[in-house]
């Protein structure tokens, strides 16, 4: 075992005390793709063995008046799949009650009193970071009996990761494949859901879409209830709409770009923006995989420059309520050759930058080297891109 992988399970050790120590309801907090809704169900099976009530808050960012409304509703909150600083907007006074697990990069650091566990501080490189949800398996091994049987919500959860599941992730998948959960068929995996069988990656990318594109009728809460009562067949009955519906809302947008006066520049910038509210009435995460297809297609953008979306959040959360401010939501994403500039550090790091503008226009950013994502007032929009093409201007 290496040294990593021992210390990551050591801290592991140090917060299952610190979760049965947690005062209930304990409000659970998770993001809307998959791997976060796989994470909030398995904190869910821990909450339940340790006897402890909670609530469950499925977010497509996080917003900083949610964090500072949220922590007078419970007397602890768990973060889960959740990247940015947004930790700078809790009060002191309820650090010892915050547990954040996530596995973003992040450019602050949080305060020491506050339980913040992300495998990228101990050293794992980006290829081999376990996913939020396999850090809450391993999490299990000291709080659930015969926690094996829910490894494949581990490995559900790394299906947004290329390539080979990890050293840890490999571990949950052994174990899943011996319990009968996993299921190995040629080159790849299936997880067994209840009865239910499908490819792990296929069932990440079906989830996230059904629960983004449905995002304001409830559906990751839905899908939460289905890995833990049943119901995951009900999927089918959303899939192909949700992929037609998804679909419409790109080719309008590529036929925007295809029309010209599409994208607007500065000197380290470059940006678009939904100007027909297309992405409005779901998760923004739909407007980010967007902005992810769209930056691929090189004639529409300057090679040497950062591409950022702007849209327009509405402003409702389902089961929450309304925002009480207009927020801007921003993908970010980088050129091939801004990817070689940043990797032999030439030019900032997506997270460093998107972190900064963001919370210097008072939001928060997150991500990673090459892509990430922020949220800002809507009336600070010109702010923030001043603010980031400022910093993007070199090291």
């Amino acid at each position: 075992m290496s040294d990593v992988i021992r210390r990551y399970l050591e801290e592991l050790e140090q917060l299952s005390v610190a979760i049965k120590n947690l005062d209930s309801p304990v409000g659970i907090v998770s993001s809307d793709d998959a791997d976060g809704l796989a994470s909030a169900y398995l904190f869910t099976v821990i909450l339940d063995s340790i006897g402890k009530d909670y609530r469950i808050v499925v977010l497509d960012k996080v917003y900083p008046e949610i964090v500072e409304r949220l922590s007078g509703q419970y007397p602890s909150i768990v973060f889960l799949d959740l990247g940015g600083p947004f930790f700078k907007y809790i009060e002191e006074d309820m650090y010892s009650s915050i547990v954040i697990i996530d596995h973003h990069m992040e450019a602050a650091t949080p305060p020491k009193d506050i339980i913040y566990v992300n495998p990228l501080k101990l050293g794992f490189k980006d290829e081999s970071v376990p996913s939020t949800s396999v850090t809450i398996y391993f999490l299990m091994r000291s709080l659930v009996e015969k926690y094996y049987q829910y490894s494949w919500a581990a490995l559900l959860g790394m299906g947004e990761i290329p390539g080979e599941p990890g050293e840890l992730a490999w571990r949950a998948l052994i174990e899943g494949v011996k319990t009968g959960v996993i299921r190995r068929v040629r080159k790849s995996y299936r997880v067994k859901i209840h009865g239910y069988e499908r490819e792990f990656k296929s069932l990440y990318r079906e989830l996230t879409l059904v629960s983004t594109m449905g995002y304001y009728d409830d559906m990751g809460l839905e899908i939460i209830g289905w890995m833990r009562y049943g119901g995951m067949e009900s999927l089918r009955d959303y899939v192909e709409r949700f992929k037609e519906a998804r679909k419409e809302m790109y080719d309008k947008m590529f036929r925007r770009f295809e029309s010209g006066e599409m994208v607007f520049e500065k000197e380290f910038i470059q940006w678009f923006e939904d100007f027909d509210n297309l992405f409005y009435n779901v998760s923004p995460r739909v407007f980010d995989t967007f902005a992810s297809t769209i930056s691929m297609y090189g004639r529409y953008f300057d090679p040497r420059k950062y591409i950022l979306g702007l849209g327009v959040r509405n402003p409702y959360i389902p089961g929450y309520g309304y925002l009480s401010q207009d927020w801007m939501v921003v993908p970010i994403r980088v050129t091939r050759k801004l990817e070689f500039r940043i990797g032999i550090g030439l030019s900032q790091p997506v997270y460093v930058l998107a972190e900064a503008a963001a919370f210097a226009s008072g939001g928060l950013g997150y991500g990673y080297k090459t892509l990430g994502s922020a949220v800002v007032p809507l009336n600070k929009r010109d702010h923030f891109l001043n603010i980031f093409d400022s910093l993007a201007s070199g090291r």
